[in-house]
């Protein structure tokens, strides 16, 4: 990615709404606090983010300029974590930022279920959860739903 093709695409995204999705939110760029492949490979491999479906998780992909250029757009394999320790927190961590259901009893699953904000996105479970409640309702309310 040039400079010119970053700032066009800036230009072009930034700001916008994405009508696809069916939203109200508006797309924000900012530039990331963690630069370089390396750096990146380094925080994701240890993150909680790995142990999600494979299509949540972050790709690399081979490019032209490696050392593989004949593999270039083609997936490449994310390294496998390296200090459990570090994971382990990743995961503690989620769990007190409301991106996983917790794991104490029926109870709190429950409630859970029935609780609905922005940050039960992006997990399988939540995904799993969705369509059943989205099932659930439509079998309840019928076609008058949509």
């Amino acid at each position: 990615m040039t400079t010119l093709t970053h700032t066009q695409f800036v230009d072009a995204r930034g700001n916008q709404r994405w009508n696809c999705f069916k939203s109200d939110k508006v797309a924000e760029i900012s530039y990331a606090t963690i630069q370089g492949k390396d750096c990146l490979v380094q925080k994701f491999r240890n993150s909680s983010v790995m142990l999600e479906a494979p299509h949540y998780r972050p790709k690399l992909y081979f490019t032209s300029n490696g050392p593989m250029p004949e593999m270039a757009g083609q997936e490449e394999p994310f390294p496998e974590p390296d200090n459990q320790s570090k994971m382990k927190r990743s995961c503690e961590n989620a769990e007190h930022v409301g991106l996983f259901t917790p794991n104490a009893g029926q109870h709190f699953r429950d409630e859970q279920r029935r609780r609905r904000s922005q940050y039960d996105r992006g997990t399988r479970l939540a995904a799993l959860e969705e369509f059943d409640y989205e099932t659930a309702m439509h079998h309840f309310y019928g076609s008058a739903m949509r």
